[in-house]
Parts: C-alpha cells; sequence; structure tokens
C-alpha cells in the first residue's frame, strides 16, 4: 500500500511539474512579450508595462518559491520510495529464503541424532 501511494505521488506530482513548467514559460514569454512592446498612443505606455512586468515577476517569485518547497518534498518523497522498494525486494528474499527451508528446519537441524 505503501509502494502504491508513493508511486500515485511521483505520477501526480511530475503532471504538476510539467504543468508548472509549461505556464512558467509562458509567463516569461508574456514578460518578454511586454518588455519589447512599445505603446506610442498612450499616455504613461511605458510605466504601465513596466508595472505589468514588475506585478508578474512578485506573483511568479511567490510562485517560484513555492513550488522550491514543494520540490524539496518530491525529493524527500522519490528518496522513500526508493527505500520502500529497496525494504521490499530484501523482505521478498529473506521471506523467499525462509519458504525453502521450511517451517521448522532450524528446530529439525538441532534435534537430528548424532552419528558417533
Amino acid at each position: 500500500m505503501d509502494l502504491k501511494n508513493s508511486t500515485d505521488f511521483n505520477n501526480r506530482f511530475k503532471a504538476l511539474k510539467a504543468e508548472y513548467d509549461a505556464r512558467a514559460n509562458c509567463t516569461g514569454r508574456i514578460e518578454q512579450s511586454l518588455g519589447n512592446l512599445i505603446l506610442p498612443d498612450m499616455p504613461r505606455g511605458p510605466e504601465i508595462l513596466k508595472s505589468m512586468i514588475e506585478s508578474l515577476r512578485r506573483d511568479m517569485n511567490g510562485v517560484s518559491a513555492l513550488q522550491a518547497q514543494l520540490s524539496g518534498v518530491a525529493e524527500r518523497m522519490d528518496s522513500s520510495h526508493k527505500a520502500i522498494v529497496s525494504i521490499q525486494k530484501i523482505h521478498r528474499a529473506m521471506c523467499m529464503s525462509d519458504q525453502r527451508a521450511g517451517p521448522g528446519a532450524d528446530d529439525r537441524e538441532m534435534r537430528a541424532p548424532t552419528r558417533q
């Protein structure tokens, strides 16, 4: 169950990160376009554009800080996922060797008569 939850989280996070990256790239292109834009017929056009660019930057800085925190959580989740997979492999290997030996194998060896 833990492995499934971890896998689900990883998949959802990858989708969320891809969506975030696409939107951040779009915002970057908009910011660049606004920087290249000239509004000659608009009074205070350059001031308006500067204000719009600054607003976009402030919004992206806030989102970027949260995204960095979320990436840290995702890295720890990925490490946990890898640990769960390793633990399950070790568990399977240990259980398989126990099953091959059969129940009480250690007891039978200890009780076997010794030949002289």
